[in-house]
C-alpha cells in the first residue's frame, strides 16, 4: 500500500499546473463539484484538479483494480480549487479507479496502466484515462 504522505510529496509543480489548467465547464450549479484529471509531462504521472464549492466536503480515493485503497484523503474545505499529483511508475499493470466524491455525488476516473510487449531489451509503459 502507498503511503498518503508519498503522494503529498508528489505536489510539487502541481500548483503551476492547476493555474494554467481551464475546466471545461464554465456554469456550475453551485452544489457541484468539477474534476479534471490529465497525464502531465513526467512518465506515468497524472495530475487530478478538482474545483468544488468553498466548505464543501469532498473526498478522494484512488483504488486498485482489486478495489485495495492506495490513496485517500478528504480535500480541504477552505478553498475552491485542489490540485494533486499521481505518480503511477510504482504500481503494477492495470485499470486503477479514481473515485471523488461530494454528498450523494460521485465522479469515477479509470486509469489504465500497460506496458507493451516486451521488444529486445527496451519496454514502453501507456497510461490511458478514461471515464
Amino acid at each position: 500500500m502507498l503511503h498518503h504522505s508519498f503522494f503529498k510529496s508528489l505536489l510539487a509543480g502541481a500548483f503551476a499546473l492547476a493555474g494554467s489548467a481551464t475546466f471545461a465547464q464554465t456554469a456550475t450549479p453551485p452544489d457541484q463539484i468539477m474534476v479534471l484529471v490529465y497525464p502531465i509531462s513526467q512518465a506515468n504521472k497524472i495530475c487530478l484538479e478538482v474545483k468544488k464549492q468553498p466548505n464543501a466536503f469532498v473526498s478522494v480515493q484512488l483504488l486498485t483494480p482489486t478495489g485495495e485503497v492506495l490513496y485517500q484523503d478528504h480535500l480541504p474545505k477552505k478553498g475552491d480549487r485542489f490540485s494533486q499529483v499521481f505518480d503511477m511508475n510504482q504500481l503494477k499493470d492495470g485499470v486503477y479507479t479514481l473515485r471523488i466524491k461530494q454528498g450523494k455525488d460521485v465522479i469515477v476516473k479509470s486509469i489504465q496502466l500497460q506496458t507493451s510487449a516486451p521488444a529486445p531489451a527496451i519496454q514502453e509503459r501507456f497510461l490511458t484515462l478514461g471515464n
